[in-house]
């Protein structure tokens, strides 16, 4: 399980994720940065699922794309040569699925923008097909969605410090627990919460909170 959260300004973007590592038996398998920066496109982006698949995509997209606007036309190909290489991993111990958010500074519409791909169709779009989101929170659910609104958290449309309400949503994110894709019960959220800012000529990441757990 994986948090990543997002929300866009016109002069940045925000991206959020925390710690905890997971295999899909659910048993913890420490903690660690899950973000990849890009400073000479700008983008950052961050995802769910195999660590392996994450690692080896930023690697590919990192000489291949020499703007965002490139890396998010160009973002599909590349996923799905490198989900090709871990097809194994389907069957492993490792999360099933993979999903890819990510945040930039688009040089030819001048502003921050984020997207989210995932290598499944959803209603959203076909698989492996890079979509443009306002923001977004992952994972959520009913019961997350109505605290949030019942505490006046609302990321995409929110004029308070972005660091704040993006602390706020995984604090919050982190009372709840989570299932696996195997329906296996976790807490999912641990280990800090760190923050990456994109701007158009720089990139800047802090971690906003740490958290004292067991791996």
């Amino acid at each position: 399980m994986t948090a990543i959260n997002a929300m866009v300004r016109p002069d940045a973007g925000f991206l959020f994720t925390d710690a905890a590592l997971y295999l899909e038996s659910g048993r913890g398998a420490g903690f660690g940065t899950k973000t990849h920066i890009l400073p000479h496109l700008p983008c950052a982006m961050a995802s769910r699922g195999s660590l392996a698949v994450s690692g080896s995509l930023a690697l590919e997209v990192n000489h291949a794309f020499s703007t965002f606007d490139d890396l998010v036309n160009g973002l599909g190909e590349a996923a799905r040569r490198v989900s090709l290489l871990y097809a194994d991993l389907k069957d492993s111990d490792e999360e099933s699925q993979f999903e890819l958010v990510l945040v930039g500074f688009s040089q030819s519409r001048e502003r921050a923008e984020a997207c989210a791909m995932f290598d499944y169709d959803r209603a959203e779009g076909a698989a492996f097909t890079p979509f443009h989101i306002g923001g977004i929170i992952t994972p959520i659910d009913d019961l997350l969605a109505m605290d949030m609104q019942r505490r006046g958290i609302d990321p995409r449309h929110s004029t308070e410090d972005p660091l704040a309400v993006g602390l706020a949503v995984m604090r919050a994110q982190r009372e709840r627990t989570w299932r696996t894709s195997s329906g296996l019960p976790v807490r999912g959220v641990g280990g800090f919460c760190q923050a990456t800012i994109v701007h158009r000529d720089r990139i800047e990441t802090r971690i906003l909170e740490r958290w004292q757990e067991a791996a």
